[in-house]
């Protein structure tokens, strides 16, 4: 740890000052990455000494690769501080930066638990696909087939979501027979209160977190 630059943090954030304080006078010139959700730069300042910080909140999809990563970093970061650990989790998938730590509840709300909410749509409609006669693999292959499709439309048409929904959508076609039963069953208030409610546990956990560590 003495000869590294970079030291990466994964703790329970109970034990965080345990074993990071004989550590201190070691860590207070090191840049500090914390994978940990809840514990924000203040307190990473104070128990480590160091006040170069970045945050990193990530998705299950880095274990294929196909992961997000939001890195959130303190004001004393270095232009090739930052450069250097966006290359280091680039490697599993697509980086950005977010503008502020205040964010931080948003992005855990959205893209830290989002793969979960897709793994959700994505069973209901094989379930669905099975009912009416499809066999269960053949009806993954052709949803997933349509997701990414749908989304490799989005990245490269730059048009939004809402526009593309009309452009495939026929006046009194199939696909708006599908749609009108999502607003008459309200889907879009029901995927606003859920992303709310993880916004909401995300704050919870972070105060939760707050008092552990000052407690120990």
């Amino acid at each position: 740890m003495k000869k590294a630059d970079i030291v990466v943090l994964l703790l329970d954030p109970k034990d965080l000052k345990a074993i990071l304080a004989p550590l201190k006078k070691w860590l207070a010139d090191k840049t500090i990455v914390s994978m940990m959700a809840g514990v924000n730069i203040q307190q990473l300042t104070s128990i480590t000494g160091s006040k170069k910080i970045i945050r990193v909140i990530s998705n299950p999809p880095v274990l294929t690769y196909t992961g997000t990563h939001v890195l959130i970093g303190s004001d004393y970061l270095e232009p090739l501080d930052k450069e250097v650990i966006e290359t280091i989790y680039s490697a599993t998938g697509r980086t950005y930066w977010a503008n502020s730590e205040s964010q931080s509840d948003a992005i855990i709300a959205l893209s830290g638990s989002g793969p979960a909410y897709f793994f959700y749509i994505l069973d209901s409609m094989v379930k669905t696909g099975v009912s009416m006669g499809l066999d269960k693999q053949f009806a993954l292959d052709l949803i997933l087939q349509a997701a990414s499709g749908a989304v490799e439309m989005v990245r490269k048409s730059n048009v939004q979501p809402s526009e593309l929904c009309g452009k495939v959508t026929l006046a009194n076609g199939i696909t708006e027979s599908a749609l009108r039963m999502f607003e008459l069953g309200n889907l879009s208030d029901d995927i606003r209160l859920a992303l709310k409610a993880a916004y909401h546990r995300s704050k919870e956990i972070s105060l939760e977190i707050s008092a552990e560590i000052t407690r120990h």
